[in-house]
Formats: C-alpha cells, structure tokens, sequence
C-alpha cells in the first residue's frame, strides 16, 4: 500500500468517482429509509425531549460551562442537538436524515483516507462501512448523534494529518488538531487516536521518530483531559444514577471480559447476524473467556512475524481496530455495562480498521492481472455488499418503531430485562395497559430487583384505579431503591387518598429530601401539611415549589389557602391574583379569590370574583352560594335570591343553599318561606335541629 500519489487524490473530480459518490448517498438513505419516520426511542427522550437545556436561549451557555443534569460532557453533540431542536421540534424526520447525512459522509471521508493510503481503489471501503449492519444503531438511533457527527470529525482529522505527514504544512497540522478536538468534544472514544497516529508512523515510515512523538503530544494532551472529563461524568453521574448498576467484577473479570467483548466485535464484523440493542451477559470468567486475549495476541504475532510484507498492512489495520474499541471495551465502567457488555454503537468507529483491510485486499485483487482473481474480487465486493445491505436493511427495520425493536429484542434475548421494561413502558403509553403489565411483569422476572419496574407498575396500577395494588407496587420500588424519589411522592398520594395523612407526610417528605429540586414532591406536600392543618408549614413547601416553578397556577392557589389560613390574607389576595393571570380558566381560583377579598370586607371587588366564577361553570355550587351570601351582604335582595337558587339547583343534595335561602327569606321577614327552606335542608341532613331551636 504505497502512498497515493497527488495525481491521483480524492479531489480529482471525474465522472466516475461522483457517481460513485452519489450511490454511496443513495444507498445509505436507501438501507435506512424505514427508520426516516421511527419516533424517539430508548434515552431520546431523556437527552432530547426532555432536556430543558435544548429548548431555552441560555441552555448552550450551560451546555459548554455548566452542564447539570447532563449524564456526559459532549457539549459540541448537544449543541447539534440545540439547533436540530430550533430547527426541527418534536419532528424526527430531520434529525433521522441528519444522522444519514453523516453516515453517508463518514463513508465518503473514509474512502479519501484509504486512496491516501495507497488503496487505489478506496470505494470499495467506503460501500462495504456504508451497508455495515453494525453501523445501523448508530445512525438509526437519534441520540447516537454523538457517534455520527464524532467521526466524520475524527476522519477529516486524519485526513489532514495524512496531508501533513506528506507536506509538514503547519495549516494542516492545526486542522487535524482542531477536527481532533471537536471529535472528543461530540464523543471521547476516540481517545487513543494519538496512538493510532504513532502505528501510522510505524507503518508508513518504519520508525518512530523524536519529532513524530513531539507532534503527537498535543494530540495525547486533548485526549487525556477530555477523556478524564468523560470519566468523571461516567463515575459520578451517568453510573451514580444508574440504578442497581451491576458492576463486571474485579479487575480479572473486567480484563477477561474486555477480551471477549473485543473477539464479539471482531465476529459480529464479519459475520453481523442476530444483531440487537441488548445482547445476553455472558458469564465474564468462563473458561472460553481466558482464550480471548491469548487469540487476540497470536494474530497480532502472526501479522508481526510478516512485517516485512503484509504483515505490516495487516497489523496497521488489526492495531487500529484494537486501539479504537480498547476505551469501550469495559476496562474503566460506563453506565451502559449495568445491562450489557457489548453494544452494537461502540464498534462504529473501530470496525473501519476491519473493513479497511478487506477494501485493501479487494482492492488489490482487483489490480491483479490474473482475470480470474480480478473477476473473484469483483463477485465478493458485489456479493459482500449486497448482502450486507440487505442485512442492514432489514436490521433498520427493527428501528421503525419502539415495539418492533423491544419485540424483536426480547424474541432474541429473553433474559434482556432492560428490553422487557421499554417495550411495556411503550405499551404503557399506548394505554395497551394488559400488555404493559405482562411485560412489566416479564422485566421482573429477568430481574427480580428492577425497582424502576415495580415503579412503572405502580403508576399503571394507579392510572387503572387499582390503588392498592399500586401501593404494593411503590413499597417493592422503595424497597430495592430507597432513593427513588417519584416512588415516595406517588406514594405518598395514594396514601393520602386512603386516609394515611402522616404517612402519605412521611413519604413526600422523604420525596423532597431526596431530590430537593422536585417541584412536584414540594407542591404535594405542602397540600398534605394544609390537609393536616399545618398551613405555616405548607407555605415553605409551596414557596420552594414557586422558586422551582414560578409559573405553577395550582401552586398560587393552594400558597394563597395556607397564607389565608395563618391569617396573612393581603399576600394571600397577591398569590390568588397570579393564580387568576396564570390561569383565566381556573373557576376555582376565582371563588378562592373571591372569598379572601370578602374576608377583608371588599365586597365589591368579590362579587366580581364569584361571578366570573359562576360563569366559568355555571354548576359551581360554591360560587354561587358565595355569590348570593355576598349579594345578601350589600342587600341586594333579589340577586341574592337568584344566586342561591341557582346554588340550589346546581346541587340539589346538599343542604347549604336552602339554609342560606332560610336566612335570607327570615332576613326579609317571610318567615314561612324561611321555614320551607329549612325544612328541605332537614331532609337533606336529618342532624340539623328543629326549626326555631
């Protein structure tokens, strides 16, 4: 593989190549159209949707300098994802097509590194990693944007680098660095492209030289601090929330599984079949499982022992696979290991090395004179695509949609109980709540300790009317997670609706302890304290409730109560009035506001309040009790008159508004009109003393 002369680069543009080009696009798009309309999956939601910080105008400036709430430092990634948000919403149609876009690109990148290389003909690379079925999670899978937009990054820093190493141009050199350091800043598995840069040099020239490592030490630097970065997030907070995360083992289990993790991709590289997002764990120190690294080792002795022919081609390539999925081989812990050891996404940028090596001898069989080797290069190029295409091709449609991905997962991998519990939660959402209960049920199974399970379960339970069987389902959660805050406030709910106030207390206390920027958790538990008659109390919890969410009606309200309650009714008129502007809608609000204003004598301005509610439901018995008690008030008598019919034929049960009525009439002198009021609110409520007693 001698270099490419500049006669013959990439940037020559003939007719041939930008067909070539072109069919590569076509292609890519082609294999996965069935996943151009797939909805959020697995954690987009977590990343995407629901990332508070993609949707405001400050969220890049916290993304890059103060990234709470985020699980990993790839701050140019989620800046992508900012844009694609503006850009695209809720509509997953652009962010699919972007991530084809740059699949399709990073096959076009590779074909210029492998005619920088030497491989004449380059294509061949570029088809075979375009139609990879190992590639299909990648680009199928939105939030894996972090792997499509790192390595077009990483190769054009490669590229570069090439260009450099044949012209020693400093603008070259800086390129590769820059590209290098927008690569780590989407994705850090790349970081030991400094060595892979040494194996190039090796490779290339025979040697490495004193100012070949001075030019890599830049490169290491980046790497390292970047890497370190990662590492802190994956230690202390994608792992810290990671529930029951399952640790491999010791530092042998963890060396023997990264063995056997680096023979599964080497395998699944040539032979991808019965791919799949979760695959089965292994049992880590298996005896199969010592044969790895000593396999590993023996190919890369054999390729060293022909170093003086293909050896060195072959051990550029097998060298740069192995430095490539080294970081996510399980040696150091990433969250993902909780569920299962290999995932399709981490061989994404490794297998290039591979399918480098396959597109060199293709290459080379076909600049063989022999007819009949060039004519079986040529049928094993063409055959190799055409059934990796078809593979990957049928593989994205597993990505159409969350039920057929789980489906198909949990066809393959019974055991995958992190497939069980999102294809119920999916089920679930699509309120198939038979469905969803059975596969919560199956997610248990498979692990007996799955607290967010028995969360699920619970609020399917709870949205069924199923509340005690709900209960159950919160206490299993709490057991085998006591720090899952959403289990106590939801518990804590039902137990309030079941008449167990201090412990329904309890739990939205510990709710709040756990997670003190839950807002919920504070609202519902400042409404319990005003349940148990404790309003001081309940006003520190709706004021946290505010501060977390300012724009939170329902919290106005209930802040307004207890401030009436300790008898601060001016702050209390404030709250209801933001409760109002921020709810128009809200008849209950209104009435609330209306009865504070009475309390301070403002009658006027409440007979505005209760009216407004009275015509915001016309059924609203209390507004219009309120309505006429505060018309009697001011003597108007015959408003009064009408409010409290209106109130009595809105509730026809309730003995309030024919005592009010009673009043009324008595007030007037009618005292036999009075009478017959009271005597219908006696029926209504037997207790009630005799007329005149």
């Amino acid at each position: 593989m001698a270099p490419d002369p500049e006669r013959e680069s990439f940037g020559r543009r003939t007719p041939l190549r930008i067909a070539l080009a072109a069919a590569i696009v076509v292609l890519a798009f082609a294999i996965f159209s069935p996943t151009l309309h797939a909805p959020w999956m697995w954690d987009d939601v977590l990343d995407i949707t629901r990332n508070a910080l993609l949707r405001s105008a400050g969220g890049l400036w916290r993304i890059w300098f103060h990234p709470a709430g985020l699980y990993d430092y790839y701050p140019l990634k989620f800046t992508v994802q900012w844009l694609q948000w503006h850009a695209f919403g809720n509509d997953t149609l652009g962010y699919h097509v972007t991530n084809i876009a740059l699949h399709a690109t990073s096959a076009l990148l590779f074909w210029r590194i492998l005619r920088q290389l030497g491989v004449r003909h380059g294509w061949i690379g570029a088809f075979l990693f375009c139609v990879h079925p190992l590639g299909v999670q990648s680009v199928a899978w939105i939030n894996e944007l972090k792997n499509t937009l790192s390595l077009p990054l990483f190769l054009g820093s490669f590229v570069c680098y090439l260009r450099f190493d044949a012209s020693r141009r400093t603008v070259d050199y800086v390129f590769a660095l820059a590209l290098f350091a927008a690569a780590l800043l989407c994705k850090t598995s790349v970081v030991l492209y400094p060595v892979v840069l040494l194996v190039f040099a090796w490779w290339r020239h025979g040697r490495i030289d004193r100012p070949t490592l001075m030019g890599t030490l830049p490169f290491a630097v980046l790497a390292v601090g970047l890497g370190a970065v990662t590492w802190w997030f994956q230690r202390h907070v994608a792992i810290a929330h990671a529930d029951a995360f399952t640790p491999i083992g010791g530092p042998v289990a963890r060396v023997l599984c990264a063995g056997t993790a680096a023979v599964f991709y080497l395998a699944k590289i040539g032979w991808p079949t019965a791919l799949m997002p979760i695959y089965p764990q292994w049992p880590v120190t298996a005896w199969w499982a010592w044969l790895a690294w000593p396999a590993l080792a023996a190919v890369a002795a054999i390729c060293w022992c022909r170093r003086e022919t293909w050896g060195r081609h072959a051990l550029f390539g097998f060298a740069t696979y192995l430095l490539l999925v080294l970081p996510v081989l399980g040696l150091i812990s990433i969250s993902s290991q909780r569920f299962s050891w290999v995932l399709d996404h981490l061989a994404y940028a490794p297998m290039l090395g591979i399918l480098g090596l396959a597109a060199a001898l293709l290459s080379a069989g076909i600049e063989r004179r022999a007819s009949n080797v060039r004519a079986a290069a040529i049928a094993t190029f063409a055959g190799a695509t055409a059934l990796l295409a078809a593979l990957a091709h049928g593989h994205a449609l597993d990505f159409r949609s969350e039920a057929a991905l789980w489906t198909e997962n949990t066809r393959r991998n019974p055991q995958a109980w992190l497939a069980w519990f999102s294809l119920a939660k999916h089920e679930q959402e699509a309120k198939d709540y038979a469905a969803a209960e059975r596969d919560y049920a199956a997610a248990i199974a498979a692990r007996a300790d799955y607290a967010d399970a028995y969360y699920n379960l619970g609020n399917l339970r709870r949205e069924t009317g199923r509340a005690a069987e709900a209960i159950q389902a919160y206490r299993q959660a709490i057991r085998f997670d006591d720090t899952l805050s959403p289990a106590h406030a939801n518990l804590a709910v039902l137990l309030a609706q079941a008449g167990q106030l201090d412990a329904a207390i309890a739990e939205s206390q510990r709710a709040v302890s756990l997670e003190p920027e839950y807002t919920e958790a504070h609202y519902n538990l400042g409404s319990l304290l005003i349940r148990a008659g404790r309003p001081a109390d309940a006003v520190r919890e709706f004021d946290a409730t505010l501060r977390l969410d300012p724009q939170y009606p329902a919290a106005e309200n209930n802040y307004a109560i207890a401030l009436a309650s300790t008898g601060h009714l001016a702050e209390a008129i404030d709250h209801y009035r933001r409760a109002a502007a921020a709810a128009p809608g809200d008849a209950t609000i209104r009435n609330n506001l209306g009865a504070a204003l009475r309390a301070l004598h403002k009658n006027e301005e409440a007979l505005v309040e209760f009216t407004a509610a009275t015509k915001l439901r016309p059924d609203y018995t209390n507004a219009w009790l309120n309505l006429g008690t505060t018309y009697a008030i001011l003597g108007h008598g015959n408003e009064a008159l009408d409010a409290l019919q209106h109130a009595a034929a809105a509730s026809p049960q309730l003995p309030e508004p024919h005592l009010a009525l009673s009043a009324l009439w008595r007030s007037a002198g009618n005292a036999d009109r009075s009478r017959q009021e009271y005597e219908i609110a006696r029926q209504l409520r037997p207790s009630l003393p005799a007329w005149g007693k």
